[in-house]
Order: C-alpha cells, then structure tokens, then sequence
C-alpha cells in the first residue's frame, strides 16, 4: 500500500490489515521518523498535508474506510469520510473500530471522523480549500468531475480496473472456476477488482468454458438477504 500522495515528504508504507494498537504503532501514527538507513545515512520521514476528506463507496464501505484511515495514519493526517448514504452504517462501524483502535495507540482524537451526507453536501468537502487532499473511490464519471472542481488539493481517485486471469494448462480447473466464478460475480460484479478478462490456453479452453458456464448457469441471482 502506498501512501505518497497524502505526504509532503518520503513516506513507505506496508501496513497490516489486523487494527490492533500494534498495527497502529508500526505504522508511526505519532512518528515523523518512518525510516533509518545507518549505512546509507537515508532518513524517511512524513510530513502531514492537512485534513483528508475522503468519499465511500456503496460497494466496500467497510475496507474502503479501513484502508484509507490506515494511510492517512501512516502520514500523520486526520481523515473525515462521507459514506454513501446506503452503506453508511458499514462505513459508521468501521470507522468506529478504526478511531479506537488509533486512540488506543495514542492518536490524537478527532483523527478519524466521519460525516453522512447527501451527495450535494458531500460536493461542499470536493470544493472546500481546507482539505489539503481529495481521496475518491467510485465510478470514472464522478470521479473525474471531482478532480476537475478540486481545485488546488491533491486528488487520488479508485475509479475501477480490467482486471485479468490467466488460467494456464497445468491449473488445477475446478478450482480455478471456483475462484473466477467468485472473483466475477461477487457484489455482483461492481468492485474494481473484479476478474473481468479471462484468457485461457487453448489446450483446456473447452474444458473451462464447460466448467465456466455450468458454474455460471448455477448462480442465485437476487437478494443476497433472501435464503
């Protein structure tokens, strides 16, 4: 995971996904010293930006919140999210873990905040100068039209992949369909890591695609809440 665009400075970061006190003391929440290199006479230090404003996704509210809080930790900045308002509630839990995970190791409070809103209040935190960065995770179109009224703050935008598989003639078929079939569909497709090509060599194409298909014919569409 890197952390260099919510850094002024030099800043590495390889963070745990475990939120213990641990965690948040490795990643040098109330450290600017990041690294020492005695022999190369190398120092990495951070130096915060400001305050963060982070907007969340419907789809991964929950890892979205937990993965952007630990890299503004990382950088010593603190972060105010602004959920989408049908995964609030994942993003309000999450978050809540996250700030008392960071107060236990010593953060200072108000770190991690964050604020539901609508979508045009939620335009107010793209615009606002006090916000030294712009953190974004959604679709192209939206995200794009954030950075262009950003204004001067940095901006990071998630907007998607085209992720890819690549199943080899040695693998193991079965098991690859289950995980393609899981990686594809999942949240029904909308995450941006989602498996969205699939390339197949010819000697076990046939095989696959029956395989593919078979699994693919078999999925429950619907709420995923209905038994």
């Amino acid at each position: 995971m890197c952390c260099k665009p919510h850094c002024n400075g030099i800043v590495t970061a390889n963070t745990s996904n475990q939120l213990t006190t641990k965690t948040w003391r490795e990643v040098g929440i109330w450290l600017g010293l990041l690294r020492e290199d005695p022999e190369k006479k190398i120092v990495e230090y951070g130096v915060p930006l400001g305050v963060i404003a982070a907007i969340v996704p419907t789809t991964n509210p929950t890892s979205t919140v937990i993965f952007k809080s630990l890299c503004a930790a990382k950088t010593r900045n603190s972060i105010i999210f602004s959920p989408h308002l049908m995964g609030a509630n994942c993003s309000n839990l999450a978050a809540k873990i996250v700030y008392e995970a960071a107060l236990e190791a010593g953060a200072p409070k108000g770190s991690v905040s964050v604020l539901p809103m609508s979508r045009e209040l939620g335009d107010r935190m793209v615009t606002d100068d006090r916000f030294k960065l712009l953190t974004f995770t959604g679709s192209p179109s939206v995200g794009w039209a954030m950075k262009a009224k950003a204004g001067k703050k940095k901006v990071v935008l998630e907007l998607g992949g085209n992720a890819g598989v690549i199943v080899d003639r040695s693998a193991n078929l079965d098991w690859a369909v289950k995980r393609i079939l899981v990686g594809a569909f999942a949240y029904s497709g909308q995450v941006c890591i989602s498996v969205q090509r699939i390339f197949v060599h010819d000697a076990v194409y046939d095989a696959f695609m029956s395989k593919f298909l078979d699994g693919a014919r078999a999925l429950k569409v619907g709420d995923p809440l209905d038994p």
